[in-house]
């Protein structure tokens, strides 16, 4: 597909949020027959800011964007990406709504508590130099962190409300689609044939589907296992761009490593302690946590029209994504 042939085609981008299910999202919809993904998921070309893996584009253009779809065909409605900090992007909203007037935005909204735990998780899975400690001294330095800082940090990517005001000044309300993070785990099924109604594909393919879960975050028993898994990720990047333009290929390339990853989870992913619950964070954190996203909840369930399904939710939610 070359840039003058654009306006043919439609774009969905996964734009949010970290630890709510992005990835499955993108591998669920990846394997429709009406879908092509983008050769790498998360391609950061609207969110460059937050590209700590270096690997977006200098250039802008659309051309240079549809390079991630170079082995899609006129077969398929919609092309696909996902970076899930583009929600955060202070000018993803409006540099997207020029470059793909196309597009539909696809976010997905987690418990803002449940999702900063995971993240708080995730982090310490990766042995990141910055989140060391109980999640009550990580919580004291987000907030520390949010009085200095211009780009958003963990902390404040629950503040949903804050960030999406932008694409809703951009967008029509019918090209953005919110999903919650618990009804798709809860029922992915359902929540994904709902989506395909929505944008005109067909949601039988996923009758029989196997709607394994991705990139979810594990309590690390061997730190060397975990070493190697994170060391193969960029490998396996490289392989899935590869093997884009052979269907057959992919599919088989695929479901090796989701074997890999579901033996990989079976044998480094340790019972949780006590202290790796969020049901038992010191009432005290989650408290001041409630007061601090509350705001942002509430206009939020202003903009949407109907109440969150949060509350009774984020000790469901712990570990999941």
């Amino acid at each position: 597909m070359t840039g003058n042939e654009s306006s043919d085609y439609r774009y969905l981008l996964i734009g949010g949020t970290p630890k709510s299910g992005t990835t499955s999202v993108f591998r669920y919809l990846s394997h429709h027959p009406e879908v092509c993904p983008s050769n790498r998921k998360e391609t950061y070309f609207f969110a460059r800011e937050f590209d700590y893996k270096g690997v977006s584009k200098s250039d802008k253009t659309l051309d240079a964007f549809n390079e991630y779809f170079s082995h899609c065909d006129r077969t398929e409605k919609w092309n696909l990406s996902a970076t899930p900090y583009t929600l955060y992007s202070n000018r993803a909203a409006q540099e997207i709504s020029a470059l793909l007037p196309n597009a539909r935005m696809i976010f997905i909204l987690r418990e803002p508590i449940a999702r900063l735990f995971s993240d708080y998780k995730f982090h310490l899975q990766r042995n990141h130099p910055h989140v060391k400690g109980t999640f009550a001294e990580f919580v004291d330095e987000q907030f520390e962190m949010s009085k200095t800082t211009q780009i958003p940090n963990l902390l404040e990517l629950g503040c949903y409300s804050k960030y999406l005001q932008s694409f809703y000044n951009f967008f029509d309300k019918n090209k953005i689609s919110i999903i919650f993070f618990r009804e798709l785990m809860s029922n992915p099924q359902d929540e994904i044939q709902k989506f395909c109604l929505e944008i005109g594909i067909d949601p039988k393919f996923y009758t029989n589907y196997s709607f394994d879960a991705h990139n979810q975050t594990i309590n690390v028993r061997y730190n060397f296992l975990n070493q190697v898994s994170m060391a193969m990720e960029p490998m396996i990047t490289s392989a899935r761009a590869k093997l884009m333009h052979n269907p057959k290929l992919y599919g088989l390339f695929e479901k090796a490593v989701n074997s890999g990853k579901s033996t990989y989870y079976g044998l480094n992913n340790r019972r949780p302690s006590d202290s790796s619950k969020l049901e038992n964070v010191p009432k005290e954190v989650i408290k001041k946590l409630e007061e601090y996203y509350q705001p942002y909840n509430k206009k939020l369930s202003r903009e949407l029209g109907k109440p969150l399904p949060w509350k009774r939710m984020r000790t469901q939610e712990q570990g999941n994504a």
